[in-house]
């Protein structure tokens, strides 16, 4: 080999190393400023005489003061969105009186089996901790985890939310006889209308489809930048608000468990 084909090869290993060590740094940069919570004051995340605010290890959780005392919420964030990213739309849920707990998903994500294993663990012990009604709610790819754990133990909970994704894919929910409710958005660009649909036949004919039109995927949380995403032609506010609202039929739904007609789909 040549002293000029050397050094061509030093200078490109040079160059790949100089890649690589950039990609470590900007990847993280890249996640906290693109994911990092976005319009969350600290309010949102102080107790007052409505909620309190309890920032645990396993989950962010908020506590009506008023509870109502039969249901509550159990929520999956998207990956690698921070469960503050989701504060403003969960507060607002318990100001209506039911508890809410945004889990701390394992390393934003839980790519491992072990992780999702760890997030589905304290998903029970939140459930065993009150016999009230809990439904599971899950945005993007926390949907995704949310589907897969109902697929192995389909009576957890009792009722499922699946917001702004194209799953379940990979499991099917069709024989779940809990209230189950699909959440999409007109313009989200993750998760396109027609591959939300695509995905219909995995679910329970029952299930309740609800379409934000004008929305997008990163507007279900409060956080800055989604790649791939389209831009929204209604305000985060907006979107939020009828988010909240379906979330709330579901948590006032009381279906076979209680031998209580619910709402109607």
């Amino acid at each position: 080999m040549s002293e000029r084909t050397r050094g061509v090869l030093r200078r490109i290993r040079r160059a790949l190393i100089v890649a690589v060590l950039l990609l470590f740094v900007a990847t993280p940069a890249y996640v906290s400023i693109a994911f990092g919570p976005d319009g969350v004051g600290p309010e949102v995340l102080t107790s007052d005489a409505r909620v309190r605010v309890d920032d645990r290890s396993d989950a962010l959780v908020f506590q009506p003061v008023n509870d109502r005392g039969d249901a509550g919420l159990i929520f999956y964030p998207g990956c690698p969105v921070p469960s503050e990213a989701y504060a403003p739309m969960a507060r607002s849920i318990a100001e209506h009186g039911y508890p809410v707990f945004v889990m701390r998903v394992p390393y934003r994500c839980a790519t491992a089996a072990d992780q999702q294993q760890q997030l589905f663990a304290a998903t029970r012990a939140v459930t065993g901790s009150s016999r009230r009604r809990w439904v599971l709610a899950g945005h993007s790819r926390g949907a995704v985890h949310a589907s897969r754990l109902l697929a192995l133990e389909p009576h957890m909970v009792d009722g499922l939310v699946l917001i702004g994704t194209t799953h379940p894919r990979d499991v099917s929910l069709t024989s779940l006889s809990i209230p189950v409710m699909k959440i999409y958005a007109s313009l989200d660009g993750v998760a396109p209308e027609a591959r939300v649909k695509a995905t219909a036949s995995l679910l329970p004919r029952s299930t309740r489809w609800v379409r934000i039109e004008g929305g997008n995927h990163r507007q279900f949380g409060s956080y800055r930048y989604q790649l791939f995403d389209r831009t929204a032609t209604i305000t985060r506010k907006a979107q939020q608000d009828q988010t909240i609202e379906a979330i709330l039929t579901m948590l006032g739904f009381r279906g076979a468990r209680s031998g209580v007609r619910g709402a109607k789909n």
